[in-house]
């Protein structure tokens, strides 16, 4: 998974590529902007940061059914949840 991480402000481009391993997105609530089939556009709550998540190669598309726009979402960090 691709996260690309921008800021609102207009001086802040272009984006810049954040690692999964950041704990910081772990610790906000997002509103999801935009869906399509491979991508999921977030913002969040208190930063205004723009988060966006490539869904790329997998089988089960993203959709608007799953993250209906405007709906409040947090990321879990994946590190942290039991070993299979």
């Amino acid at each position: 998974m691709t996260c690309r991480l921008s800021s609102l402000e207009p001086n802040s481009f272009p984006a810049h590529l954040i690692s999964m391993d950041q704990p910081t997105i772990f610790n906000e609530k997002y509103r999801v902007i935009a869906v399509d089939d491979q991508s999921l556009i977030l913002r969040g709550i208190h930063s205004g940061e723009l988060l966006t998540i490539n869904h790329v190669g997998s089988d089960v598309p993203l959709s608007q059914a799953e993250f209906a726009v405007g709906q409040l979402v947090a990321l879990n960090d994946p590190s942290s949840g039991p070993v299979n």
